[in-house]
């Protein structure tokens, strides 16, 4: 059994391959060894690294996974799922390497990695399973492209959480957000058309190709530019404008 489980994710990085989102690590990382030790939900574990008795809690890198129990909430069926299967691919006992980037530890005081078993990247492999979304928070964006491309395959497949059947409602961020009573509190910036916008804008800018900010400071350093809200304001314009001409061409046809 343990052998079919090993085939079927080696199968499916295999695959991944085959569509160009095999994601390299890169030079300038720091890297901790060891076993997974407990599993918490479908983004965080625990493990105890080799030759000592530290134990890190280790928090995904780079994506973010339904909630299973947020301030005693549950996003449900996709939180089970994913929970169920980084238990089917990081059994307890499992050795792994943690590749973290300049931020190490988050407020909480969790190991920020990206999980590598056998050499496979479990982060991504939960991405183009639709059972995780990409959310890459500055600095730590080394694997931003490749995660972005996981990302928008399993969004234009319906894999997982967007599938066109059974959506997941909101995503990860967003419940919490709607469970806690919080307002967003982050920049956004689109890595791809080089703008950014403001928190409660979010929306405006692809999922697969979000980067979240704390300060807005680090977005301009980044490199880029704030897209206000005369953005919107021109395309409600141009749609009264289109619709106004519309309506005289079916009064003139009457």
């Amino acid at each position: 059994m343990r052998t079919l489980k090993v085939f079927m994710v080696v199968l499916l990085f295999i695959f991944s391959i085959a569509n160009g989102t095999v994601c390299d690590i890169p030079a300038d990382v720091g890297i901790v060894e060891g076993y997974i030790s407990r599993l918490t939900d479908g983004d965080t574990v625990r493990i105890r690294a080799f030759g000592s008795r530290t134990e890190y809690k280790v928090r995904f890198l780079g994506i973010d996974a339904p909630e299973t129990n947020y301030r005693g909430r549950s996003q449900g069926y996709y939180a089970e799922l994913a929970k169920s299967r980084v238990g089917e691919l990081l059994p307890l006992g499992t050795s792994v390497r943690v590749i973290y980037e300049e931020d190490k530890f988050d407020m909480y005081g969790r190991l920020l990695g990206h999980i590598y078993k056998d050499g496979i990247n479990i982060n991504q492999l939960l991405l183009e399973e639709g059972l995780a979304v990409m959310y890459h928070i500055w600095p730590n964006i080394e694997y931003l492209e490749c995660y972005s491309r996981s990302t928008e395959y399993a969004i234009d497949e319906n894999k997982g959480m967007f599938s066109n059947e059974n959506p997941l409602e909101e995503l990860p961020f967003e419940f919490r957000l709607r469970i806690g009573k919080r307002n967003p509190n982050k920049w956004v910036g689109d890595f791809i058309d080089n703008i950014y916008v403001d928190p409660e804008r979010y929306n405006e800018v692809s999922i697969a190709n979000r980067i979240f900010f704390y300060r807005k400071k680090d977005a301009i350093d980044y490199g880029l530019i704030y897209r206000g809200y005369s953005t919107n304001i021109y395309k409600v314009l141009s749609e009264f404008i289109y619709l106004d001409f519309k309506f005289w061409e079916w009064v003139n046809a009457w």
